[in-house]
């Protein structure tokens, strides 16, 4: 699945240390959710997490927790509407 970004999207990638590579890999391997108004959130569980860290290989030993934290809220018209971390 490949998401067009909005301008927010983009300005929170930068602010937030997500790349927009990164983001496109939590779209491609993560689980969609409900967000509500229309919205789904996209995250990666352990399932997909197994599966982007095999698509990144020795990439992702690059990565930490925080990075796999990440999710998207996508519009449903498929464009990323912003990028966080999930904090818990």
């Amino acid at each position: 699945m490949h998401s067009d970004l909005t301008r927010h999207a983009l300005e929170r990638c930068s602010s937030r240390g997500i790349s927009q590579a990164f983001a496109e890999v939590v779209l491609r391997f993560g689980t969609e959710v409900p967000a509500g108004r229309g919205c789904s959130r996209v995250f990666l569980d352990k399932k997909g997490k197994r599966a982007a860290k095999a698509f990144l290989g020795p990439l992702a030993k690059a990565l930490d927790d925080k990075d796999w934290s990440a999710y998207l809220i996508v519009a449903a018209d498929q464009s990323m509407v912003t990028v966080a971390y999930n904090y818990h």
